[in-house]
């Protein structure tokens, strides 16, 4: 399968344009993959966001996938695009994207390779009307690799990865390192976990940096700033939280949640302050 994360929305012609272009490489290569997306939804520019969201989806996607990452506010710069390889609980992993801190997805992980794609050799391919010319990429955009670059590569990637081949080394040059971002890890004092807000889901939801199993014996979940101490249940679920303004669950991406029940937490909890600022503490 081949999985999709950008942040480009779905305003503009932007997600379908990856699509398509997966599609006339795949007819080419006789190959036809399950092209399914992560999201589309990232905050402009928000690595991070993205690294998150593909973190949450590594237990369950199968082994041989590919990734194709672009949150890339970095198109054009001489930060690398790339291609990599992870192994995550037995399963082979593909990324291809920015070498710009969303492979910290995988940092848990076993990294087999990162390789640097090299935009001369997809330019010297067209030029002699290979298969990125027969597939419609006449040439290489300064601010869209997604379509130009990345889509290509990962129809290429996902022919190699169920024949065996290796048409993809045409495109790479030099190993390198990933550069990884990392969620910020917690805090031991005394009897209390310390941690922070980290993202807010689509529902207000508001996700720390706390993994659930290191509280399941927690007491109660504190929120604190300069001005303010808001002590909160932990709850299994949302329903059991139907009478209260706020309160702790754990979520889908395994971390510690700030919830409220069929309402945003992120709107409730800015009347008393930045939610950034707020520190979490999972008192036991």
């Amino acid at each position: 399968m081949i999985y999709l994360i950008t942040d480009y929305g779905e305003k503009d012609y932007f997600v379908c344009a990856l699509k398509t272009v997966i599609i006339n490489f795949c007819r080419i290569l006789n190959t036809n993959p399950i092209i399914l997306d992560i999201t589309h939804h990232i905050d402009s520019y928000n690595v991070f966001e993205a690294l998150l969201n593909i973190k949450g989806m590594l237990n369950i996607i199968p082994n041989k996938s590919v990734i194709v990452g672009v949150v890339d506010p970095e198109v054009g710069s001489n930060i690398e695009g790339c291609v990599s390889k992870h192994i995550f609980k037995n399963k082979e992993i593909y990324f291809i994207g920015r070498n710009n801190g969303i492979l910290g997805a995988f940092y848990k992980s076993k990294h087999i390779f990162t390789y640097k794609i090299d935009i001369k050799k997809i330019e010297e391919n067209i030029k002699r009307k290979g298969i990125f010319y027969k597939a419609g990429i006449k040439e290489i955009s300064k601010t869209f690799h997604g379509r130009d670059v990345f889509a290509p590569l990962s129809a290429i990637l996902y022919h190699d990865t169920q024949n065996n081949t290796n048409l993809l080394k045409e495109f790479l040059s030099s190993r390198i390192k990933p550069l990884y971002y990392k969620i910020p890890t917690i805090k031991k004092e005394n009897n209390k976990i310390v941690g922070k807000i980290i993202y807010t889901d689509k529902f207000g939801n508001l996700i720390t940096n706390i993994p659930i199993k290191t509280v399941e014996k927690a007491k109660k979940v504190r929120l604190v700033n300069t001005n303010q101490k808001i002590d909160l249940k932990i709850l299994k679920n949302y329903i059991e939280g139907e009478k209260e303004d706020l309160f702790a669950v754990g979520d889908s991406f395994g971390y510690l949640e700030i919830s409220r029940f069929k309402q945003s937490a992120e709107k409730f909890l800015e009347n008393y302050g930045n939610i950034w600022n707020f520190r979490v503490e999972a008192i036991f």
